[in-house]
């Protein structure tokens, strides 16, 4: 029903502090596809969800192998909810349920797939990572608005602003600016 694929890459072309770099150039061959459908409210949840409104539509997973200070291969773990109708997490949806029931054909989407990773894997390749990183911040939920966040269960108000070259999110407060590591911040959605 759904897809969940992994891809090897070998990105030895980029520096092991560059990581997010990949990060951000798989999450936009998926916003890609997605948007190759033409599905509205289409975002990038930092670091690493796909997002259609408020609900969650796929996800990524990297596992990089270094050698020394480079990337030698990376495992990029891709989960997309394409077909599935019910879901126990009321925080979900499919492309299917997005497309107003039609069935959609996995392996056609798995094709297209690998052709915008191919896509996004060569830009970055090719020196475009200041590019992808700027469409991926334009791209996040809830770039540019006001929510609310909690650090260590206190809730506050923030505005995601950018994203730092190592992937440590930046949200302005109503005092201040700070960045956060995976997992130190929470949305309240």
């Amino acid at each position: 029903m759904n897809i969940t694929l992994s891809v090897l890459l070998k990105p030895s072309f980029l520096q092991a502090n560059k990581q997010f770099d990949l990060n951000v150039a798989v999450s936009l061959a998926i916003h890609d596809l997605l948007s190759s459908q033409k599905l509205d409210k289409l975002t990038i949840k930092w670091p690493n969800d796909i997002y259609v409104g408020n609900k969650k539509m796929g996800g990524i997973l990297i596992e990089n192998m270094l050698s020394g200070n480079y990337i030698g291969w990376s495992i990029i773990g891709v989960g997309l909810n394409v077909n599935q109708l019910d879901f126990e997490n009321l925080n979900a949806t499919s492309l299917r349920i997005e497309m107003k029931g039609k069935e959609q054909d996995n392996q056609n989407l798995i094709e297209k797939l690998a052709e915008y990773v191919e896509k996004r894997f060569l830009e970055l390749k090719a020196g475009k990572a200041d590019s992808q990183k700027k469409t991926y911040v334009e791209s996040l939920f809830r770039f540019e608005e006001w929510h609310t966040y909690k650090v260590n269960g206190k809730p506050f108000a923030g505005q995601i602003i950018d994203v730092s070259p190592t992937g440590r999110l930046i949200v302005k407060t109503l005092k201040t600016v700070e960045n956060y590591d995976f997992k130190e911040i929470s949305y309240v959605i």
